[in-house]
C-alpha cells in the first residue's frame, strides 16, 4: 500500500513541492470518503488495482513497420504505468486536479470509466499479439 502512495507523491511532485502533493493525496482520500462514505485509502486502493497491468508493450520498429511486442513487467513498473494514464487525461482537463483524479478514481473503483476502457484494450491488443507472435514462432520452427 506504500507504494501506490509513493509513486502518487513522486508523480505529482513538482520541482521539490513535497508538502503540496502530500496535501493533494490528503484531500484526495477526504473527498473520496466523503462521497463514497468508505475509506478513502480502500477505494483508492481498489482503484489502483483494477487497472493494474502485468504486462506492456516494448516498440520496435523494423524497416517502416512498428510493431508493439508485449512483455512482462514488474508490480511497481505496472503502478507506475497507472499513474501515467492519470497524467494523460489529467492533461486533458481544465477543472481542479483532486476533483478529476477523485472522479477517475471512483469509475476505477466501480470498474467503468475511460481508464478501465483503456484497460481492456490493452487486454485485448495483448492477447492478440500474443497470439500473433505464437503463430510466428510456430510457422519458424515447422520450416
Amino acid at each position: 500500500m506504500t507504494v501506490l502512495f509513493k509513486y502518487f507523491i513522486k508523480i505529482f511532485l513538482k520541482k521539490g513541492k513535497l508538502n503540496k502533493s502530500i496535501k493533494l493525496l490528503i484531500y484526495i482520500l477526504y473527498l473520496l470518503k466523503k462521497i463514497t462514505n468508505k475509506f478513502g485509502i480502500i477505494i483508492f486502493n481498489k482503484a489502483i488495482k483494477n487497472l493494474l497491468l502485468p504486462f506492456s508493450f516494448y516498440k520496435i520498429k523494423i524497416n517502416t513497420i512498428k510493431y508493439n511486442i508485449p512483455i512482462i513487467i514488474s508490480f511497481n513498473k505496472s503502478i507506475f504505468n497507472v499513474y501515467k494514464l492519470f497524467i494523460k487525461i489529467i492533461q486533458n482537463k481544465n477543472t481542479l486536479l483532486y476533483k478529476i483524479i477523485c472522479k477517475y478514481l471512483i469509475l476505477s473503483y466501480n470498474k467503468e470509466g475511460d481508464l478501465y476502457k483503456m484497460k481492456l484494450n490493452l487486454i485485448k491488443q495483448f492477447i492478440s499479439n500474443r497470439t500473433y507472435i505464437y503463430l510466428l514462432n510456430k510457422k519458424t520452427i515447422k520450416n
